[in-house]
């Protein structure tokens, strides 16, 4: 099993329509920019299929059913989202708060934040506001469906045992400038999750893909896993912010002012390392 990193030096996202998702078990498909695949080393060549959210069209997104029909459907790897929780753990979930995916309002109907901008104001329940054994109580299936009333948020350790060998991680950081703030570590975080569920190094799946990616928006949290740990790859995503003449029109200023006070610049992930940069649009990330 070869334990090198991809020789590509960027990766571009492809995204589905919802429409579209509903015809394709896995609704991502991750291409290098050179050779329109992704080669290992090994004498299989193709695009990897990524499940985005878990099989998040056929079980809500970032659960355990979501990653489990992933695997079913032969996923080579299985994106998932983190936030953290007020006790600062380590949660499978995209948003920055709980009321489109749980009943957070239902059962914290009262634990919300009033959030204005322009002339509305909205509550919202946001994640770091509740400790675990509160997200643990929260029903986050069935908003999905009936099908999946229960169906719980689960911890990223959880999802890294529960997932075992069945398919590689891709794990996008979320908030990560929010939690900085807080003080919460989740760069250091998310690496003690890996090791302790097994994932020392990135090691590779039985399929072309890699046994874990990282992935970020926030360059400077890019440049805080790249000082934390040389264990893994890491990508920089950078968002897609509209098309014109059927171009798209890419956001290269997410990544191109000035560095991290210290460490590595996203230039040197770039030049000098295999790390990668994702192109996506940010309201499917």
């Amino acid at each position: 099993m070869p334990e090198r990193l991809p020789t590509t030096s960027a990766i571009f996202w492809l995204e589905c329509s919802m429409q579209f998702r509903r015809f394709l078990p896995l609704v991502l498909m991750m291409l290098s920019v050179f050779l329109g695949t992704v080669s290992c080393g090994q004498t299989e060549t193709r695009p990897l299929l990524i499940a985005h959210r878990g099989a998040s069209a056929y079980a809500p997104e970032n659960t355990l059913a979501a990653f489990d029909l992933a695997v079913e459907q032969n996923a080579d790897l299985i994106e998932l989202d983190l936030h953290m929780t007020r006790d600062q753990v380590l949660v499978c979930l995209h948003d920055y708060t709980l009321e489109r995916t749980t009943n957070v309002e239902e059962l914290f109907p009262d634990r919300y934040r009033e959030v204005t901008q322009g002339d509305q104001t909205r509550r919202h329940w946001y994640v770091y506001d509740f400790d675990l054994s509160e997200i643990q109580e929260l029903d986050a299936g069935s908003w999905f469906s009936e099908d999946f009333r229960g169906e719980k948020i689960p911890t990223f350790l959880e999802a890294i045992q529960f997932i075992g060998d069945g398919a590689g991680l891709l794990v996008e950081l979320k908030g990560t400038d929010l939690y900085f703030e807080k003080g919460f570590g989740m760069e250091e975080k998310v690496m003690e999750a890996l090791k302790e569920g097994g994932i020392d190094r990135a090691q590779f799946h039985e399929t072309i893909a890699p046994r874990v990616v990282v992935q970020t928006f926030d360059r400077v949290s890019l440049g805080r896993l790249a000082e934390i740990t040389d264990d893994y790859p890491l990508v920089l995503l950078i968002g897609i912010v509209g098309r014109k003449n059927g171009q798209v029109i890419v956001d290269w200023m997410s990544w191109r002012p000035s560095p991290p006070a210290s460490g590595p610049t996203a230039e040197s992930f770039i030049l000098t390392r295999r790390w990668w940069i994702g192109l996506t649009s940010e309201a499917s990330a």
